[in-house]
Formats: C-alpha cells, structure tokens, sequence
C-alpha cells in the first residue's frame, strides 16, 4: 500500500517514512533469524507487532511498557517473556532502540544543524544529562563524537 501512495507523500515526510518502512523491513528479518527455533510463529508475529508498535512510537517521551504492551495487545509479562529470548526486557529494548535512532541521526551529516539536545528530545529522551549516560554506557563515547565532524 505504501507503494500506491508514494506520490501522495511530501519530500519532508518521504525520508521519514522510508526509513520508518526499512526499519520495519529490518526488524522482520531480524526476527526471523535471530529468534529461537522454540519461538512459534504466533509468538514471532507477536513480538514482530511489538517491536513495531515500539518503532512507531520512539518519539514519544511517554513510551512506557506499560503503553507498549496494550498498544500490542499482550501483557508486560508476555512482552517481557518474548523479547527474553533476545536477552532483553521491554524497557531496555525501548532504552537500546531510542539510543540506535540517536546514534544514527548523530551520524547523519544532513542533520549536522541539529543539536544532539534536540536529537534527543525527538527521540522521547526529556533528560540531556541521563541520554549522555546512556548513550555513552551503549557505544563508548559522547553523543558529541558521534558526530561526522568530530571523527
């Protein structure tokens, strides 16, 4: 459907919605190679509709488990179970891909005129202090020097 509509779709909203629809692609195939044979296919659709219900709605600073796991239709307990088997909880799956998002934005020369304060926020970050922790806990370094003038 997203074919059929692509004209339709401003040039400001194309890239986004690109990246949101490879992102999607992304996580399907991840699941399918890194889930567990004992995972059923039920529960691989499921976590698949988790996880895609998570990457719709990084942006939001109110992205709780709590939110994720009614959004999908399953308890936190179930969420948390699914993504057990990735060695993950829904928090930290949340946590790591907001952090992914930031990380790739940073290193988008395109969104050189963008502060990483605001690339956080955009990403539902609503503390700079606890995103740098964060980010330099995941990958090693500031959120600064992930930035391609900075290499």
């Amino acid at each position: 459907m997203l074919a059929e509509r692509a004209d339709a779709i401003d040039q400001s909203m194309g890239a986004k919605v690109a990246q949101q629809a490879l992102d999607l692609v992304a996580l399907a195939f991840e699941t399918g190679t890194s889930a567990p044979a004992q995972l059923s296919s039920t529960r691989t659709t499921t976590l698949l509709r988790l996880k895609s219900v998570i990457e719709a709605r990084l942006h939001d600073p109110e992205l709780k488990p709590a939110v994720v796991a009614a959004a999908a239709g399953i308890s936190i307990r179930y969420a948390n179970a699914l993504l057990a088997h990735e060695g993950t909880s829904l928090e930290r799956f949340i946590m790591f891909r907001r952090l992914q998002h930031c990380r790739q934005a940073l290193g988008d020369p395109a969104q050189l005129s963008r502060t990483v304060g605001d690339i956080a926020y955009s990403y539902g970050f609503s503390d700079l202090s606890h995103f740098t922790r964060r980010y330099k806990s995941q990958f090693g370094h500031s959120p600064g020097e992930s930035r391609p003038e900075l290499r």
